[in-house]
């Protein structure tokens, strides 16, 4: 009788132990969250509501995620941008004396000189073309470019942002109908 007794006991512990387990790996996941720390991954495993739970908490976890990304590449463009106005600026800046010197220099490269003298003018008229198309360069490079356009197909769109995404699988629904295709794309 005891036996039985210890073996009925031992058993409600395990299945506690086992119905509690996927609540105590939500909790540890919502205070690394909490504390910014990298999320062990979460498995869901049923259709209770811990499973669901623990679902809705992974994606939001994830969606986290992406906006702390999102948010760490629009300041980087933003600091990306900063530099080329400061670019832009600091080369036209140094254009407006170089154009002075250009000028200056052409109208000394007019007057009548020593062989020497020409060739020393004839150098630094040089030096200031050089100087003239490395700001050229930054200023193109600071310059907003228009995006270049290029056909693809939807097919290889969508493979690209399944790559993209890593998604295991995309169901995707056809519009105007009640067909959808489910794709499954397993991690290699």
């Amino acid at each position: 009788m005891l036996l039985v007794v210890v073996l009925i006991v031992g058993l409600l512990a395990w299945n506690v132990y086992r119905s509690l387990r996927p609540i105590r790996q939500l909790t540890l996941s919502v205070r690394a969250l909490a504390m910014g720390e990298p999320l062990p991954p979460l498995s869901v495993q049923g259709k209770d509501e811990i499973a669901i739970l623990t679902s809705a908490f992974s994606a939001m976890a994830q969606a986290l995620k992406e906006q702390q990304r999102d948010k760490e590449q629009l300041e980087r463009t933003e600091r990306l941008a900063l530099i080329g106005q400061f670019f832009a600026e600091v080369t036209h800046e140094v254009r407006n004396p170089l154009n002075s010197l250009s000028l200056h220099t052409d109208l000394l490269a007019d007057e009548p000189l020593a062989p020497e003298q020409l060739r020393l003018v004839h150098s630094i008229q040089e030096q200031i073309l050089r100087l003239h198309r490395i700001t050229s360069h930054y200023l193109n490079l600071a310059r907003p470019h228009a995006p270049e356009l290029q056909f693809a197909s939807p097919l290889s769109i969508t493979q690209s942002l399944i790559d993209f995404e890593n998604w295991e699988n995309l169901k995707v629904f056809v519009e105007g109908t009640d067909q959808s295709f489910l794709f499954d794309f397993q991690k290699k």
